[in-house]
């Protein structure tokens, strides 16, 4: 019984630790996947890919630098996204909510910088909604910014900002811009 409850107490730490590493507290250099609640209360940066699942909220806290230098992405069915907290998140790729079903991403209150490496496309597609609120900002560097196929992108007392490319709104897709406090 005794060989039994050490096994047990071994999964249990094991499962520990790998729920502990989605939510970075240092410099990742891969890709990471934050799939509950997470805060990140320190500059960092993700070598990779970070991707958002399972209706999750990453809070950056204010003055806090996250970057990605991969793509910041919506995993399948990743269900209504938060991203908020008054801190900055820079991605050195591109932004993907295109999973072929129905997310929900919103970036309230943050600085959102998409560079766009090689003249990517920013993506919201796919019967996505896309909410930006509580004063963020939404600035793609370089590349274009798609809004389509059945989708919606909502500004609520936010900006966004393109440096250069174009603005698609395409095949039912909407935009609602707003001011509302």
């Amino acid at each position: 019984m005794t060989f039994l409850k050490q096994i047990v107490s071994t999964i249990f730490l094991f499962a520990g630790v790998l729920a502990m590493a989605q939510c970075p507290t240092t410099s990742v250099g891969g890709d990471i996947t934050i799939s509950s609640n997470c805060t990140i209360s320190t500059n960092l940066t993700i070598g990779g890919n970070l991707t958002i699942s399972n209706s999750s909220t990453l809070t950056i806290d204010p003055g806090v630098v996250v970057t990605v230098n991969g793509v910041l992405q919506t995993a399948y069915q990743g269900g209504a996204i938060t991203v908020n907290g008054g801190g900055t998140i820079n991605v050195g790729g591109r932004f993907y909510n295109n999973t072929r079903t129905i997310t929900s991403f919103t970036f309230s209150n943050v600085t959102v910088t998409v560079n766009n490496t090689s003249s990517a496309t920013v993506v919201n597609d796919y019967q996505s909604t896309l909410n930006l609120t509580n004063g963020t900002s939404f600035t793609v560097v370089q590349g274009d910014f798609h809004n389509e196929d059945q989708t919606t992108l909502n500004v609520d007392n936010s900006t966004v900002t393109l440096t250069s490319g174009d603005f698609l709104n395409d095949d039912h897709a909407d935009i609602y811009l707003s001011n509302e406090r």
